[in-house]
């Protein structure tokens, strides 16, 4: 009966602990806390480069979504430091969509700040 117990507890400290794990890796960054130091549009390909205004953050990914001519991104941070990660980013990504505005995107919809408008 006690090992039963303490298999079970182990099993729910596990599942609790990955479960943490798992929210603290894709947190979904507000875009006023993310400084873009620097955005080139080209033809083919879009760069972007920024960092964390809070150190403590690690950069884990991105997502995105493109809709007329607008590229929405949505920016991960983690507390949990990896080897080689860091508060700071560099973001590739194919312009398949002509993008002339690019806006970074918060978890709660009317968190959204543009970021780059073209002149076209």
């Amino acid at each position: 009966m006690r090992g039963k117990i303490l298999l079970l507890t182990t099993l729910i400290v596990v599942i609790l602990g990955l479960t943490a794990a798992y929210f603290m890796l894709t947190n979904v960054m507000n875009p006023n806390s993310i400084a873009i130091t620097s955005t080139r549009i080209e033809e083919e390909t879009i760069l972007l480069k920024g960092t964390f205004m809070d150190s403590a953050l690690n950069y884990s990914g991105y997502s995105k979504t493109c809709h007329e001519n607008k590229l929405v991104l949505t920016i991960k941070g983690s507390l949990i430091k990896w080897p080689h990660s860091s508060g700071e980013f560099e973001i590739h990504i194919k312009n398949t969509c002509g993008v002339h505005e690019i806006y970074l995107q918060g978890s709660d919809p009317n968190s959204i700040k543009l970021i780059y408008k073209s002149d076209h």
